[in-house]
């Protein structure tokens, strides 16, 4: 069963941050009411996707600059309740019939915690883990200025993004990294201003702690 400060240890020995910074800010995301927090005596509840979610954000939060930003890490994973999408989104490889009936769900309305709780139950699922592992690359965040977007990356150009409002992408852009020349699903809050600093998982390893969280733990699935 994967508890906050478990889960902790398996990110920092996934990330190198170290173990106590990350347990150390588990339990400031506890004290703030963003991770379940035990009684006195008693261990915290088993993580939920959305645990895990936030978890995955303290991290990524972390790996700006661990001196700096960890005892702003609370603040900073409150501010990623502003990032969001406000529809549901699925991927197909093309827009033919047979690929968009096929077509992976990716986000939910809602938090983009909410949508990396939704992927990482997804990546636990046996008959869909396989598929979104050959869809998505990379999930991160990216820093620039007063500006912060999360995003998932796909492993390829070219895929077709379907909506539920007649194919819109309210509050989300659909964007091609100059570098990587592979998709991006955005979701951005401010105005980018001078240089960015992305921080990401790929997703081997996303899938790796999600399958650790999951292990024998009654509180995963679906809220």
């Amino acid at each position: 069963m994967a508890h906050a400060q478990h889960l902790a240890e398996k990110i920092a020995e996934e990330t190198g941050i170290p173990a106590s910074t990350l347990k150390n800010s588990a339990r400031r995301l506890a004290e703030h009411g963003i991770l379940p927090l035990g009684s006195r005596g008693r261990e915290a509840p088993e993580c939920s996707p959305f645990d895990f979610a936030n978890l995955i954000l303290c991290s990524l939060s972390l790996g700006d600059g661990v001196e700096t930003v960890m005892s702003r890490v609370p603040g900073r994973v409150r501010a990623f309740e502003n990032l969001g999408f406000s529809n549901e989104i699925w991927v197909a490889k093309d827009d033919s019939l047979t690929e968009l009936d096929a077509a992976l769900p990716i986000s939910v309305a809602g938090q983009f915690a909410e949508t990396l709780a939704h992927v990482a139950l997804a990546a636990t699922t046996g008959d869909t883990s396989q598929n979104y592992a050959d869809t998505i690359c990379r999930i991160g965040i990216t820093y620039s200025g007063t500006a912060v977007a999360g995003w998932i990356e796909f492993r390829r150009d070219g895929n077709e993004f379907v909506g539920t409002t007649r194919g819109e992408f309210k509050n989300s852009q659909h964007e091609v990294d100059r570098e990587t020349g592979r998709a991006r699903l955005i979701t951005r809050t401010g105005e980018p201003i001078g240089l960015a600093r992305e921080i990401a998982f790929d997703w081997a390893t996303f899938a790796r702690l999600a399958d650790y969280a999951a292990a024998d733990n009654p509180a995963w699935a679906v809220p």
